[in-house]
């Protein structure tokens, strides 16, 4: 035996599973070619424009496969033709080192004896794969290769508890998406097509074992290295390409509208991005809320991420699709852009933390019993409203920035965004996040913004906002020294009156004290003697550190 090339040992063995099947007239996988997609990114390299080449011609129609020679019944020519394709991307001598190398051969194709008996042995083919259907009934070579056309387009896979033929159809929204067809709805595509040993073409793919096929169930691995051998795979890579070129556009409108000039929120939102990019498969917990007037260019942030993302990623209004109790509009998403957002209702706030942080879901579906599925999506928010989370008082789960409206109605400005979007701005803006450096990036510690404060001082209970009313405007209680508990209570109540809030005198006493107590106030005098019981009031940097304290925050972040 030639000993390999060095290449040999180097090349991935996704791409050489594609190369060896292709060379011997056989159909490879569009798993084996995600991965090597994944594995030869650079399209400069040799590697790299095999596995271009090699995806361009996996996209051919059997028709243009036909007439380009690389399917016929004279398998001699076809082998040569497609083995000229492969000479000119990698040169003959090594794609014979490749060809000869039947220790990698065994390595790629452990169990499977059909696929190494195509071994070639003094330049003479062996029995090809799949010259029997299932019972025995031989086929001829032009038979073979018409259901070898069938293995671009279907699938056969075991889901939701029965067998199905999956592919994809066009849709107008994400480009396409999948299809899922009993066995008995995908043999009716080819009541009108010819026949193979005389059945019709459906049934025959079914029975025939060169059939692609994946029975070990249906996931979503947006790492396609961590999809298991047996499963079919969702997910079917990224809609667009990556190509070096000018994001500024993009990147000023992040920094300087998006983050309004913030530094920090800016470093960590392109981090954010980058991540969804480069560890697809790891949850970040966080989400990134925008609020601010309408016009700030909110949507068009994420118009190239959903460009990017295809069928990955959704749009949708208000936060119903994906709070309520039927969630598949989520399923199989890397990415949720949710419009008009409102997240104050405690029940949706609480439905939607637990989809923003865990990473297995319970997915419903109408008539569907609940299955668990893995959840790798990333939400933003966006709402026109001043509040629109319900804020717990150490919430780290939100990103929340308030967009620079200055830009509003500055057609010029978003005239120039636009036009960047539209003319390959997506490729190029994922060729630099998968390029940002994420070792020192840490997707779960998102910045601690003014907006996010703003919203936790919404969300605080009563009692809390009347008194954070009372230490903002730097005179708490007109500047007394004690405070008597009575007279406390009566402002409280015609405070929560003047705010819409209902409230009983028990309830009014009760919540006070409990948050007079976490502010350091000390009780004195007696209910039953004088004028009863008071507070005696603390300098008013220990209150405002005491009361910054309870959200978790420093006092010039809250009261600044």
């Amino acid at each position: 035996m030639t000993a390999p090339l060095t290449a040999v040992e180097t090349v991935s063995d996704a791409l050489f599973s594609c190369v060896y099947l292709w060379a011997h007239g056989r159909p490879y996988t569009r798993t084996d070619l995600d991965k090597a997609i994944h594995q030869h990114k650079d399209t400069a390299t040799t590697y790299g424009k095999l596995v271009a080449k090699l995806s361009q011609l996996h996209s051919m129609t059997y028709e243009d496969l036909c007439d380009a020679g690389y399917l016929g019944g004279d398998m001699e020519q076809v082998i040569a033709l497609r083995r000229a394709v492969l000479v000119e991307e990698i040169g003959e001598e090594e794609l014979n080192a490749w060809l000869r190398d039947s220790t990698r051969i065994h390595k790629v194709f452990p169990q499977d004896k059909k696929v190494v008996s195509l071994l070639i042995e003094k330049g003479k083919r062996k029995t090809a794969l799949g010259e029997e259907l299932g019972d025995g009934t031989r086929i001829n070579d032009e038979d073979r290769q018409k259901l070898d056309s069938l293995n671009a387009t279907y699938t056969h896979v075991l889901a939701f508890g029965d067998h199905h033929v999956v592919s994809m159809k066009a849709n107008p929204v994400t480009g396409e998406t999948h299809a899922f067809q009993t066995l008995n709805s995908f043999r009716n595509n080819f009541l009108d097509t010819g026949r193979v040993a005389g059945r019709r073409l459906g049934g025959a793919w079914l029975e025939w074992p060169g059939h692609a096929k994946k029975l070990d169930g249906v996931g979503f691995y947006p790492n396609i290295q961590r999809c298991p051998d047996g499963v079919y795979n969702l997910f079917m890579g990224l809609s667009v390409q990556p190509v070096d070129g000018d994001v500024a556009p993009y990147l000023e409108h992040l920094k300087f509208v998006i983050c309004a000039g913030d530094e920090e929120s800016y470093s960590y939102l392109v981090g954010w991005l980058a991540h969804m990019f480069q560890k697809p498969d790891e949850k970040p917990s966080v989400a990134v809320v925008m609020k601010s007037i309408e016009g700030t260019g909110k949507g068009s942030m994420v118009r190239p991420l959903l460009e990017i993302l295809g069928m990955y990623g959704i749009q949708v209004n208000g936060p119903g699709q994906i709070a309520g109790r039927f969630n598949g509009t989520i399923a199989n998403k890397m990415f949720v852009f949710i419009d008009e957002a409102e997240l104050t209702d405690a029940r949706c706030a609480d439905r939607l933390k637990a989809l923003i942080s865990e990473p297995t879901i319970n997915l419903e579906r109408k008539g569907k019993d609940p299955e668990p599925m893995p959840n790798y999506a990333r939400f933003v928010f966006a709402s026109n409203h001043d509040r629109v989370i319900r804020a717990g008082l150490r919430e780290r789960r939100y990103l929340v920035l308030e967009p620079d409206g200055t830009r509003a109605q500055d057609k010029g400005y978003f005239d120039r965004l636009h036009q960047w979007i539209d003319n390959g701005g997506a490729s190029r803006l994922l060729a630099y996040l998968m390029n940002i450096d994420l070792r020192n990036f840490d997707p779960r510690r998102p910045p601690v913004t003014a907006a996010l404060i703003e919203e936790k001082l919404s969300s605080l209970p009563p009692a809390y906002q009347y008194l954070y009313g009372e230490l903002w405007g730097g005179k708490p209680f007109n500047g007394q020294e004690r405070v008597f508990a009575g007279e406390l209570v009566d402002k409280f109540m015609l405070w929560c009156e003047s705010n819409g809030e209902s409230i009983q005198p028990a309830a009014a006493r009760s919540s006070l004290g409990k948050v007079m107590s976490h502010l350091g106030f000390e009780v004195a005098g007696r209910s039953d003697r004088g004028e009863g019981k008071f507070y005696v009031v603390p300098d008013i940097d220990v209150m405002k550190n005491n009361f910054a304290a309870v959200l978790g925050e420093k006092s010039e972040r809250v009261f600044t």
